[in-house]
């Protein structure tokens, strides 16, 4: 079988031209990261002026929200919103990120109310856990120290501050769950 091949080979490139060349990339790579950067501040801003008047439209979040708060949230949003689209267009990163600072400052107290009144039950639920445990060890405490053979193990001035610092913790959570209870969502 008859055959040919070619050896094609690039010669390297010349002091000048290798500088221009790295000059270019550097220069492509830069413009890469811009862009992205800037995609990335735009999503971000558009994703979360859709996230906050979406969550305004559940009661779960518009209930821990005052009126003054939900409208100012949704007149930004809506300002942003428009904004994106008509002058946002040639806007800096900088802008972007700006403004989605400040919507985030606006929402985050909300959703941060949200969150709480979503996780206390848990964390009471996580407290009476300790507490009943708590409350468990210093049953046993007693009983050893009445123990002739253990006495010493625990002494009465340890089990009397266990007993007070139980005492503390359950009158300061009951003292807390009643006022929670009192405020409104929003508060």
């Amino acid at each position: 079988i008859d055959s040919t091949s070619e050896l094609f080979v690039v010669k390297a490139l010349e002091d000048e031209q290798f500088d221009e060349s790295l000059k270019r990339i550097t220069n492509f790579e830069k413009f890469e990261r811009e862009k992205l950067r800037r995609e990335n501040a735009v999503n971000a801003l558009e994703s979360h002026v859709i996230e906050a008047q979406e969550r305004l439209d559940r009661t779960e979040y518009a209930s821990c929200a005052t009126e003054a708060e939900k409208e100012e949230i949704l007149k930004i949003s809506s300002e942003i919103s428009e904004w994106i689209y008509e002058d946002g267009i040639d806007a800096d990163v900088e802008v972007f990120e700006e403004k989605l600072e400040a919507l985030k400052k606006k929402t985050n107290e909300v959703y941060a109310r949200h969150w709480e009144h979503e996780e206390r039950p848990e964390a009471l639920k996580a407290l009476a856990g300790m507490i009943n445990g708590s409350e468990g060890f210093l049953a046993t405490a007693r009983n050893i120290s009445k123990d002739p053979e253990k006495s010493g193990v625990f002494s009465d001035k340890e089990i009397a501050d266990l007993e007070k610092a139980i005492k503390e913790v359950i009158e300061w959570r009951d003292k807390e769950v009643a006022a929670q209870d009192k405020l409104a969502r929003s508060e």
